[in-house]
């Protein structure tokens, strides 16, 4: 299977976006395995949880724990082609473009590999493969956007840089909705401290 194959895969569905936050812990495990998802980063820590897609674009993630993510997630995997043979099977290859989040010109078949995507934060990458896919709506949970270091399996890495992250949050809710077919990100976390995309509370998609 080609990295193009999932190319409108999921036209006119809805997602979930997960994200790590501690808020997570606030969403039954029902909910999340009600929906499509794509889980990232450390995800396989959510006991009892496999996401449908997966992703992370950090080495420090991806290398020491390949043979985890293999085992844990056998789910289709989207890394960076900085990866080249990357040994937790199954895995795709998206380019990474410098510059800004989204790119008026991006559409199409080979978004993910000609101009590539660009991206300040995983979950950046995850709402981007969401719309190669072809999914309508995206609701996230988990993001709760803060640079404590804090995550639903507790301590960890911080946010390198929140301002640039936000921006590009807002740069894609508006790149969606102004999309030739429009998406709707709706952020449905427990907690939040951004503001980039329209609020909603879980309990409302059950």
């Amino acid at each position: 299977m080609l990295i193009s194959d999932f190319w409108n895969k999921h036209q006119g569905e809805t997602c979930l976006i997960i994200a790590n936050g501690p808020g997570l812990r606030d969403i039954p495990l029902e909910f999340l395995q009600s929906y499509l998802s794509f889980g990232t980063n450390l995800i396989y820590k959510l006991v009892g949880f496999t996401p449908t897609y997966y992703t992370a674009v950090d080495q420090k993630v991806l290398i020491p724990l390949a043979k985890t993510f293999e085992t844990r997630l056998p789910v289709p995997k989207f890394v960076p082609d900085g990866f080249v043979d990357y040994q937790a099977r199954p895995v795709y290859y998206f380019h990474q473009r410098p510059g800004e989040v989204w790119d008026g010109n991006i559409d199409g078949i080979n978004m993910l590999t000609r101009p590539g995507i660009a991206y300040k934060s995983i979950t950046h990458v995850a709402l981007q493969l969401a719309y190669y896919m072809g999914f309508t709506t995206m609701l996230i949970v988990g993001l709760d956007h803060t640079d404590d270091g804090m995550h639903f399996y507790g301590n960890g890495y911080k946010l390198v840089d929140l301002g640039a992250i936000d921006k590009g949050y807002h740069t894609l809710a508006r790149a969606f909705r102004e999309a030739k077919k429009p998406r709707h990100i709706i952020n449905i976390s427990t907690a939040t401290n951004t503001q980039a995309f329209e609020r909603g509370e879980w309990q409302e998609y059950e």
